[in-house]
């Protein structure tokens, strides 16, 4: 609106706290597509990294229970989103129900930090194609016959320049996909998901009718399995009395949670989804069983096939002594389904998995990472041309460009500067964001900034009057505010190495630096920011 004069005096017209009436978003994300999205960011490639890892990490923890307690964190913090997503359906995840709850600078921070990590595994994901999926695809594919030429490949494609090239074209591919708008995006997403999982699926039925003694005789072929035992005793490694106890069991669930807490993602894409009061809640929960089965059966046929010795043993040797490990690939989880298996179909069928599913996630990052950023500059906090949506594919093109920016910067970071120890950090960028979430959740319901948008929701139940989102967001701070302080007192998670730590906490404070400066400079132009806050975006 133009400024007007009356009486000789100037008046300044009332400004606009949001960029425009509405977000212009559609909503046309099923509940099924939601849960199949949030499926892939459990993403159960990262999932048998997980695994295989947990015996060397834990010696003596029971692997299908720890992922059986692994189901208490991960579905605490699914109620909050659930809980908040639907009183809030909204893009932006976090970063909305937060500013509109404890203040919109810890909004911001918390959901910036969120989406920096997420860039950064993004390009961890892109590189993976390469380094893990088609690396183990290759080295399968050695075992049928023709070795040097499959070992060649599979060596070829580890190397850095041909991991990046290969996650450089994967990561502007799906850029381009998903500016191209949400229908389309979530149509590749699901047909890399359907055969994706398919080879997961004939992966855990190999593994399970796999013999111990049939994986031996696989690994004897290749090279000497006793050999990689000696040389993991050479190394330090001490077989456990049992693998039963109870308390490694319990430490493990940090790790093993940490594979499973991401099946929320959903709730960043609120604005965008059918009927959310309803797809939301079955997206979320739905993708925590599905996920969580898959997750529990992968485990159990793992145990029974190759043993948690042999897992803790072949991860002693590739870690800590590699110049005595023999095999032709890193162990993973499709490399050894392989080798008590070397028949070309079944390699083909479960390698297509380990490599089209990262694909598939990263689709599904994308696009609830170009909402967040989206939510910022929709408030104003960042330039408002990343709120512009396409007319013609109704998707956020300036803000997907951005994420694709900041993927291709960690593709090159991670590729030839990255190493696991900096992945640590990502324990405390997300368990940061979802405790903050958590503390946003129990006062929600009580807030004067907040109340009235809690009492509009469809879903508030209560018990002896309190709001069970109360109760739960209590459990959940204390459930993670009791692995955080596993995380930063143990070592072994790798999550209080400083490098990690630094970039963690540079985030926040990088976060908490552009919300003051935007606020400062909103307020020169006569935009009065923190208005914002007090209301819902529009839909």
């Amino acid at each position: 609106m133009a400024d007007t004069t009356a009486g000789g005096v100037t008046q300044r017209a009332p400004v606009e706290v949001f960029v425009r009436h509405s977000s212009g978003l559609v909503r046309q994300m099923s509940a099924g597509d939601a849960l199949i999205g949030n499926v892939l960011i459990f993403n159960l490639v990262i999932a048998s990294v997980t695994l295989l890892v947990v015996p060397f990490t834990f010696p003596g923890a029971s692997l299908p229970l720890g992922i059986i307690l692994a189901f208490i964190p991960a579905g605490l913090i699914a109620a909050v989103y659930v809980f908040f997503s639907v009183a809030m359906p909204r893009a932006g995840g976090d970063y909305v129900f937060i500013s509109r709850t404890l203040h919109p600078a810890i909004g911001f921070a918390a959901n910036f930090s969120f989406v920096g990590w997420n860039a950064i595994w993004i390009g961890v994901y892109s590189n993976w194609v390469a380094t893990v999926g088609l690396s183990g695809l290759f080295a399968s594919l050695a075992l049928t016959g023709n070795g040097t030429f499959w070992s060649g490949l599979a060596s070829g494609v580890s190397g850095q320049w041909a991991a990046f090239l290969i996650g450089t074209v994967v990561n502007i591919a799906i850029a381009g996909i998903v500016m191209m708008g949400l229908r389309p995006a979530l149509r590749v997403m699901k047909a890399l998901f359907y055969v994706g999982t398919f080879g997961v699926l004939v992966a855990i039925v190999v593994v399970g009718v796999t013999s111990n003694s049939a994986f031996i005789a696989g690994v004897n072929h290749i090279t000497s399995y006793q050999g990689l035992v000696d040389a993991a005793h050479k190394a330090g490694y001490a077989s456990p009395a049992s693998w039963t106890d109870l308390g490694p069991t319990v430490l493990s669930v940090g790790l093993l949670s940490l594979s499973m807490i991401f099946v929320m993602y959903s709730a960043y894409t609120g604005g965008e989804v059918k009927n959310a009061s309803r797809s939301l809640p079955i997206s979320i929960f739905g993708a925590l069983l599905v996920g969580g089965v898959l997750f529990l059966l992968m485990g159990i046929v793992a145990v029974n096939s190759w043993g948690n010795d042999f897992m803790a043993e072949i991860n002693t040797v590739f870690y800590s002594a590699p110049s005595s490990y023999t095999l032709a690939a890193a162990p993973n989880y499709n490399y050894l389904a392989a080798i008590g298996n070397p028949n070309l179909l079944l390699i083909l069928l479960i390698n297509l998995g380990w490599v089209l599913i990262p694909i598939a996630a990263i689709i599904f990052n994308y696009i609830p990472n170009s909402r967040c950023v989206f939510a910022w500059s929709f408030d104003r906090i960042f330039p408002m041309r990343a709120a512009q949506v396409s007319d013609r594919f109704h998707s956020p093109v300036v803000a997907t460009i951005i994420v694709a920016v900041g993927a291709e910067a960690s593709i090159l970071g991670y590729t030839f500067l990255g190493t696991s120890q900096f992945l640590g950090g990502t324990v405390m960028g997300y368990s940061a964001t979802f405790v903050t979430t958590a503390i946003a959740a129990i006062f929600f319901p009580y807030l004067k900034r907040s109340k009235a948008i809690y009492a509009a929701s469809p879903m508030k139940p209560s018990v002896a009057g309190i709001p069970v989102m109360t109760i739960v967001a209590v459990l959940t701070v204390v459930v993670f505010g009791v692995m955080i302080y596993g995380f930063l007192t143990n070592s072994l998670f790798a999550a209080n190495v400083p490098q990690g730590l630094i970039f963690f906490g540079a985030l926040w404070v990088v976060g908490f630096a552009i919300y003051f400066i935007a606020y400062f400079v909103r307020s020169s132009q006569g935009v009065p920011l923190e208005a914002a806050f007090a209301e819902l975006p529009p839909e």
